[in-house]
């Protein structure tokens, strides 16, 4: 008891550290209910439907191409899928359950996701799987379908398990023959079951064509400077797809030869593959500057041609076009294993130097240059707002809907910003708070032991 010899503070502290610390710990004990046992589980978002989705969900089977995200080209599919899937994800929210579909390698599913995928799950809520994964668990009552891709056989026969709990089925084209509901496998000519499972349900089903859904929106360069990533890109996307798509041709596919480049392959007319260049092309003829097509681009045409499933005028249609592009650009430069190139494979389409006002004027990017048709936005535009909307409307619906994505992004960003350099100020208000205390601490203890020294020197006089 030495120690405390002089000092009455040392005795206080110890009575109430020793005593009634004790005491309050044991009372706030009796108080506190004892933890109740919760089992965690990690569950990944990818193939998991919210709870909110499940009562009335709506699911998309689509196949949205892909221009580099990722490093990753697709061969199939169009960006009209990325417009419908933008929009579905803005008014339908936690409800929509997007399925990738014609996605082999899982690339597809992949590069949606770093483009766009995980923005809009983040921000809608919106479930994104790919097809490879879907089974008949995220099949709800009262679901309703919208198929807008090619989906595998083991889907439609789950669709077809299910087809009770459905509410009604919307489909991207209006018969057996549209591009959605041709066999997969081309060579083997095997009827698609989606087709049978249509058939079943005669009550639930509204099918939309090519022709009532067909509609593009102009090139604005003032419109795509608006834009942040990623909506400049989806933007940009919708033109530079509808020029590449040109250029990486489907001849190689013997189900869509006849169908894009036929004299009959669009109901009767011309396949939507040639229709917009036909006229140019007949008039380039006459001036004697569309030449037919020789050395390695005809070898690269007949090699890719050789499956044998295009009719005479789409074989015609098909060297005319080629013959086209090339004298917008170097098309051989773009031949790819001896073939002719798709969209899969497709390089950097260089001008030429010197080009024709006409020619370019058909493929350069320029003010009032028609996007891609957006059949599949205009296909979901019916179905839930309006089936005769007209060609402004639509017009206006898709690109105020990437305004409204882009606005929303801006404003996430510059709040996340915000709030990082919030934290930032707080941060470095604590440190410095921090530092004081310690200041105050390290005096304190100075002066204690100068209290310590001078006792001892008291006590050793006495």
């Amino acid at each position: 008891m030495v120690l405390f010899t002089g000092s009455k503070y040392f005795y206080i502290i110890y009575i109430y550290i020793y005593i009634y610390m004790p005491k309050i710990n044991a009372a706030k004990e009796a108080q506190t209910p004892p933890p109740t046992a919760t089992t965690s589980v990690a569950v990944s978002p990818e193939d998991t439907i919210t709870e909110d989705a499940t009562d009335t969900l709506h699911i998309l089977f689509t196949d949205p191409a892909s221009l580099g995200s990722g490093g990753y080209y697709t061969s199939t599919g169009d960006v009209d899928d990325i417009a419908c899937i933008i929009y579905m994800s803005q008014k339908l929210q936690g409800k929509l359950l997007v399925v990738i579909c014609d996605d082999e390698t899982g690339q597809r599913h992949e590069s949606f996701n770093i483009h766009l995928g995980k923005l809009l799950k983040g921000r809608y809520g919106i479930t994104v799987m790919s097809e490879a994964t879907f089974s008949d668990s995220n099949i709800s009552e009262g679901t309703t379908i919208y198929i807008h891709a090619p989906i595998k056989d083991l889907t439609a026969n789950v669709l077809q398990d299910s087809k009770d709990k459905l509410t009604h089925v919307f489909t991207q084209g209006d018969n057996d023959e549209a591009v959605n509901f041709l066999p997969q496998d081309e060579l083997k000519e095997k009827a698609p079951k989606v087709r049978e499972f249509l058939k079943t349900i005669p009550d639930k089903i509204t099918r939309y064509s090519t022709t009532q859904t067909n509609f593009t929106i102009p090139y604005n360069a003032t419109k795509a400077n608006t834009f942040n990533l990623p909506c400049k890109k989806v933007y940009t996307d919708y033109f530079l797809f509808q020029k590449r798509k040109s250029f990486g041709t489907a001849l190689s596919l013997p189900g869509l030869c006849t169908k894009l480049y036929s004299d009959t392959g669009f109901n009767g007319g011309l396949g939507n593959g040639v229709k917009k260049y036909k006229g140019l092309i007949e008039e380039l003829k006459k001036d004697g500057i569309l030449t037919p097509l020789e050395g390695p681009l005809l070898a690269a045409f007949v090699k890719t041609t050789s499956h044998g499933k295009c009719d005479y005028s789409a074989i015609q249609n098909g060297k005319d076009l080629i013959s086209l592009m090339n004298l917008y650009c170097h098309y051989d430069e773009l031949i790819v294993d001896d073939k002719l190139p798709n969209m899969g494979n497709l390089g950097e389409i260089k001008k030429r130097d010197v080009v024709d006002v006409r020619v370019a004027k058909m493929f350069d990017i320029v003010h009032g240059f028609d996007s891609t048709p957006l059949f599949d936005f205009a296909s979901f535009y019916f179905a839930y707002e309006n089936n005769s909307a007209n060609k402004e409307e639509l017009q206006n619906a898709v690109v105020k809907s990437l305004d409204d994505l882009n606005t929303e992004n801006k404003t996430t960003s510059s709040a996340g910003e915000t709030k990082k350099q919030g934290g930032g100020r707080k941060r470095r208000k604590k440190r410095r708070k921090s530092k004081r205390k310690s200041k105050r601490k390290s005096k304190k203890r100075r002066k204690s032991k100068k209290r310590r020294k001078s006792r001892k020197r008291r006590t050793k006089r006495r």
